[in-house]
Order: structure tokens, then C-alpha cells, then sequence
């Protein structure tokens, strides 16, 4: 059971050392959105973020007020793309339409931080595509602000 001690350094730490809960994850597999048709895993992709992450931000705006600590950033992380996307993507093209589909989604449901995609897992997307193509995908995540 929590004292009222706990409560008033909980409090002066909120106060004086501006304490906050820095972020706060969904986890999503996209395991089930596989599939050889690109617009269809982009479909299946933006249904599956939307309907999972749809009470996210609302939940952590429950929880920052429960418990009096503001949570700084909402964020979902997600399977990674080379997998999902591995069976349609034959271009870093079709991948980058799977990443703006991923950021649609995010917008949609509220979320302040971008869905994840590991470092691990761009590396994987670009080795599938030809050399050339690598600097146009840094490019195009470049201007996603990454």
C-alpha cells in the first residue's frame, strides 16, 4: 500500500526534477497481415494498427491522470517490415508504401511518436532491394523526420 510519504516525494519529484514517464508502447504483431499482394497487406496493415492502437492515447491520458505523472510521448511498435512485407515488397518502393501506410495509421489513432521500426529492420528491407535503390529509400526516411 502506498503511504502518504511515497505520495509527497512522488509529488516534490513531479515538481522540482520534472519526473515523467518518457514513453509509453503498444506492441503489435503484424504477423497475420503477410500475405503477396501489396495492397492488401497495406490494407490489412492500417485495419490492424487502427482497431489495436484506436484507445492508446486515450488510455495513457487515464493513466497520466490516475497516477498525477505526465507521460511524455504514446507510441506503438510493430513487427518488423522486412517480415511483414517480404512476400509483396519486390522494391524499396513497395516497402516505403508500407512505412507511409504505417504513418497514416499512426496519425489516425493519435499516437506522438512514429511507429517503430528498428534500425535492425531498414537494414533488412534495404538489402532486399538493389544497391541503387538504398539511397533513395535514405531519402525518403530522411524526410520522415527519422
Amino acid at each position: 500500500m502506498i503511504n502518504l510519504f511515497e505520495v509527497a516525494e512522488t509529488n516534490e519529484m513531479i515538481a522540482k526534477e520534472n519526473l515523467d514517464v518518457r514513453t509509453i508502447t503498444l506492441g503489435i504483431s503484424l504477423l497475420d497481415c503477410i500475405d503477396g499482394d501489396l495492397k492488401r497487406v497495406n490494407e490489412q496493415v492500417y485495419e490492424k494498427i487502427t482497431g489495436t492502437a484506436k484507445d492508446l492515447v486515450k488510455t495513457g491520458e487515464a493513466i497520466e491522470k490516475e497516477f498525477g505523472i505526465p507521460i511524455v510521448n504514446k507510441r506503438i511498435s510493430v513487427t518488423p517490415m522486412a517480415l511483414v512485407g517480404g512476400a509483396a515488397c519486390k522494391s524499396s518502393e513497395d516497402f516505403a508504401t508500407l512505412a507511409c501506410t504505417m504513418d497514416r495509421a499512426a496519425q489516425a489513432v493519435g499516437v506522438n511518436l512514429p511507429v517503430v521500426e528498428t534500425a535492425i529492420d531498414l537494414r533488412n528491407c534495404a538489402e532486399q532491394c538493389v544497391v541503387e535503390d538504398v539511397e533513395n529509400r535514405v531519402r525518403f526516411l530522411n524526410g520522415r523526420g527519422l
